[in-house]
């Protein structure tokens, strides 16, 4: 597996930072706390999923609103893949990409906590363990190495391997094999008493051969009980199929006995139906003569009541034919007053459109006023800050450090901004230059500690031995001896010396840093202020263009309350107009409305010919009438009618 790319985003201290590994071997290097470590813990968690953190969201940089996320590109076995986890507010999102080609897109390969981690570790054929613990060591564990005794070497060794582990799992086992190793003995001890089983085996065999006989035995009985249950079985169903037919016979026999007493029952019944029978043909002969009168009455009923009904219909026909002449004549009398009212009512509509179209061109006219004051005021407001702004930001990056003379030619916002984010480069870049020196100084030190441990150790052994040298083991004097005592001494003190004068201009440095770090900061914020006043003052030349527009559109304002007025004067002119004809108006539409009201003209005259021919029909009935019977007569009263019907529908009653 070999890395070629990783991207953290919101990880721990990093905003956000994309780190291309080369060829060849990449070492990190920085200043304690600087972040070399969070770089393989990102590499940890992107791979595993295993961080120092307590809880994830422990990993995301303080004061971000935005998602954490760790990118890790890398090549295994000359394919390309790419690993994406993101914290987001729901969780935890993990993808594994893969790229088809050498030129092509990562395609996502697989979803999910489970199946990214079952994949990565079938592709670089290792877990999260032995990478851990083979693979990736630590901070300090490797200089906690180097101090160690063999003995501590050798079990610290075990336990980055997970060597201590297996130990214990070899602990773990010892007793699982003491109980198989005893199980197997006790296997042994039973196989040497099989003779024993074999005879009673033997035994239980015979014992079984004897068992078969007997139920060989039993079977033969079964079956002769079984035979004999259905020879039983035979007699039972013929004596009940023999039972049935008695009971059907002595059935039949009741059914028959009741049915003949029912007939006697019948022709008693029937003969009394007769005798009832006789006795009503007589009573219908009887009143046979008066039904048929009935319906003879009943018709001339029926016509006299039609002709009175027909009477009052022919009245009410007469009356709305007069109604109708009225109308028709009122409608000639006052159409030209209606007229004249229609058409002064549609001058005044439209009129009052064209008002109430100019009273609106006049209410926005008066809001333009409103506006113009307002943003006349806003201008105003917006030119003195954005002038104040403008001077006191020159002035700021004068009092920054910024050259008078780059600051003279400024005269815009274009201009300012530019100038701002040189400048500010400028100071990063010197920010950039401290922090090299600083790592550099740093470095130093680090070679002045050890060219010191290089000369305590044989200056410590010196103290030790008589008189051989330390280093190349010859033979030395005393004199030469405390010769090298004071060179080693002296090398110390020459290295202690350049440790703290590198030490004091590392905090100058760091001084002079900090101070630059304040002036870029400062400058960004100035920035940022310059982009929103820069936004400020292109709504500022907006406004002026908004104000050109107002002032045209003020300049229609006369016309229109002179135009405003005359219609006013017109409107008020076809009112007068209009009231004159309104009493025409009212009595022509009131004609109009009674005329639908009314049935038409023809209509009418159409219904009183019917109603005359109806009365002519009626009146032939009636003295058809009077020549069938000689009891009715033109001059017979509603109530001696009415008597003889009664008593013809109750003889008609009694005859049905």
């Amino acid at each position: 597996m070999i890395f070629t790319k990783l991207t953290l985003n919101n990880f721990k201290s990093y905003g956000h930072e994309v780190i291309k590994f080369g060829d060849g071997i990449t070492v990190i290097v920085g200043e304690n706390g600087a972040g070399k470590s969070t770089i393989l813990e990102a590499i940890s968690f992107v791979l595993f999923k295993q961080h120092t953190a307590k809880k994830i969201d422990d990993l995301v940089r303080n004061g971000s609103d935005e998602n954490m996320y760790v990118d890790l590109e890398f090549v295994s076995n000359g394919k390309e893949y790419k690993i994406h986890r993101e914290k987001t507010k729901s969780g935890l999102k993990s993808t594994l990409l893969k790229k088809t080609t050498s030129k092509g897109q990562f395609i996502p390969s697989c979803a999910g906590d489970k199946e990214v981690a079952n994949e990565i570790q079938s592709i670089l054929d290792i877990d999260s363990d032995l990478f851990l613990n083979a693979i990736y060591i630590r901070q300090g564990e490797i200089a906690e190495l180097v101090d160690k005794t063999s003995s501590e070497k050798k079990q610290l060794i075990g336990k980055l391997l997970g060597l201590d582990s297996l130990e214990k799992a070899w602990k773990n086992l010892q007793p699982i094999i003491s109980n198989y190793e005893k199980t197997q003995s006790e296997l042994k001890g039973k196989l040497f008493s099989s003779e024993e089983l074999k005879e009673e085996y033997d035994h239980k065999k015979a014992l079984l051969g004897s068992l078969k006989e007997k139920g060989l035995d039993l079977e033969k009985q079964i079956e002769e009980v079984k035979e004999m249950k259905a020879e039983k079985q035979n007699e039972k169903t013929n004596m009940e199929r023999e039972k049935e037919i008695f009971d059907n016979f002595n059935n039949n026999l009741d059914a028959e006995k009741k049915r003949l007493e029912s007939l006697e029952n019948d022709k008693r019944t029937l003969q009394d139906n007769l005798d009832e029978i006789k006795k009503a043909e007589e009573q219908i002969a009887r009143l046979e003569k008066f039904v048929k009168k009935l319906p003879l009455y009943l018709d001339f009923e029926k016509s006299v009541t039609s002709i009175q009904q027909l009477e009052l219909d022919k009245q009410k026909i007469e009356k709305d034919l007069d109604s109708i002449a009225t109308q028709e004549e009122l409608l000639v009398t006052k159409k030209d007053g209606y007229n004249k009212f229609l058409a002064a009512d549609e001058q005044i509509e439209k009129l009052n459109n064209q008002k109430i179209n100019l009273e609106k061109e006049l209410a926005t006219l008066t809001q333009l006023e409103k506006d113009k004051k307002q943003l006349l005021k806003s201008i105003e407001g917006n030119r003195n800050e954005i002038e104040r702004f403008f001077s006191v930001t020159k002035d700021n990056l004068y009092d920054n450090g910024l050259s008078q003379d780059i600051l003279t030619d400024v005269d815009n916002f274009t201009q300012l901004e530019e100038v701002t984010d040189n400048f500010s480069e400028e100071v990063s870049n010197k920010v950039k230059d401290l922090s090299l020196e600083i790592i550099s100084k740093n470095e130093e030190i680090v070679k002045f500690k050890q060219a010191i441990e290089t000369a305590q150790k044989p200056l410590d052994e010196l103290g030790d031995v008589e008189n051989k040298c330390p280093v190349c083991q010859s033979d030395i004097n005393p004199q030469k001896k405390n010769e090298l005592i004071d060179s080693y001494n002296n090398e110390i003190k020459i290295n202690e010396k350049s440790i703290e004068e590198n030490k004091e201009n590392i905090r100058l440095l760091n001084k002079n840093k900090d101070s630059f770090e304040e002036k870029y900061n400062r400058l960004q914020e100035l920035s940022k202020d310059i982009i929103g006043y820069k936004n400020k003052f292109d709504n500022l030349e907006k406004d002026l263009v908004r104000l050109n527009e107002i002032d045209d559109g003020l300049e229609s304002k006369e016309y229109t309350n002179t135009k405003l007025g005359e219609l006013i004067l017109d409107i008020s002119k076809e009112k007068v107009g209009r009231e004159e004809n309104k009493e025409d108006y009212d009595a022509y539409i009131k004609s109009k409305g009674a005329l639908d009201v009314l049935s038409s003209k023809t209509e009418l005259q159409y219904k009183l010919n019917q109603v005359n021919n109806e009365v002519d029909v009626h009146v032939k009935n009636i003295k058809l009438a009077i020549d069938q019977d000689p009891h009715l007569s033109g001059d017979m009263s509603t109530a001696d009618l009415q008597a003889r019907i009664t008593d013809l529908k109750n003889k008609e009653e009694e005859f049905n």
